[in-house]
């Protein structure tokens, strides 16, 4: 027996203990039969539905707010949030499968496995719903990484036209090469696009600006080669003087790109 007023230990025949504290009853007994635990099962329960009622609420705040239709407003809305709601649902799939497996195995000790199977139930249908969202958006978020790797591109083509005028301005003429622009700053290294491939630069000449293009220009050609990283083909994005007019066709330039800078 445990003393209530020391925490020693004491005989169970013995009236006093060594504290000085007197026995008035019986010790307490052990129940017979434990409480059944919920907790897994309420958990998962309060989880899931937190995260519903969350997703909910800002959806019908997007759709009454919102200019799109409701279908299209519900999947964007849906999707953005899945990406913070999913690893909380996950948890409280985790969680519902433990406590419907313990109240399976163990029901003497766990219970309330009806309910861990329906908290499991509707996490796993959340899931479901969060992850077709996400596959839904999946080709606009692709779309839109392309036209972002497409502005940044173009940021650093006005860059290095930037450099260039620099260049010609300090020594007279217009750089050769890319690699030429290290005379400016020495830290200038080989220049990528957003897709890692080096940008092509070709010195122009009135010859070549005689050719009957679209743009006349006598002074360079920048160029990237886009995502495929082939050169002449539609995606490349095309700076002539200092402009950005569009792809060229691969037989109007008279340079390797591997050759002007080297990776």
């Amino acid at each position: 027996m445990i003393c209530p007023s020391c925490g020693t230990e004491m005989a169970a025949t013995s009236t006093f203990c060594r504290c000085g504290a007197r026995r008035v009853g019986p010790p307490p007994t052990e129940p017979v039969d434990g409480i059944p635990r919920l907790g897994y099962g309420i958990t998962a329960l309060t989880l899931t539905g937190l995260v519903l009622v969350v997703q909910l609420a800002i959806t019908i705040r997007n759709i009454v707010i919102g200019d799109l239709r409701w279908p299209w407003q519900l999947l964007i809305t849906t999707a953005s949030l899945a990406l913070v709601t999913l690893p909380a649902l996950l948890v409280a799939v985790a969680l519902a499968w433990r406590g419907w497996r313990l109240a399976v195995d163990r029901p003497h000790a766990y219970g309330g496995r009806a309910l861990a199977r329906r908290s499991l139930a509707l996490a796993l249908a959340l899931c479901v719903v969060n992850l077709t969202a996400i596959a839904g958006r999946i080709p606009d978020w692709l779309e839109n990484a392309r036209i972002k790797r497409q502005a940044r591109t173009r940021v650093l083509m006005y860059k290095v036209n930037d450099m260039i005028a620099r260049y010609r301005e300090q020594y007279g003429a217009y750089p050769e090469r890319l690699i030429d622009l290290q005379e400016l700053d020495p830290s200038i290294g080989p220049i990528l696009d957003t897709w890692h491939h080096p940008l092509v630069y070709t010195p122009m000449s009135a010859e070549i600006a005689s050719r009957g293009l679209p743009v006349p220009f006598q002074k360079y050609e920048l160029v990237s080669r886009g995502p495929d990283g082939i050169l002449g083909t539609e995606d490349d994005i095309v700076m002539r003087d200092g402009l950005i007019i569009g792809p060229t066709p691969l037989e109007e330039l008279d340079v390797d790109a591997g050759e002007q800078i080297p990776r």
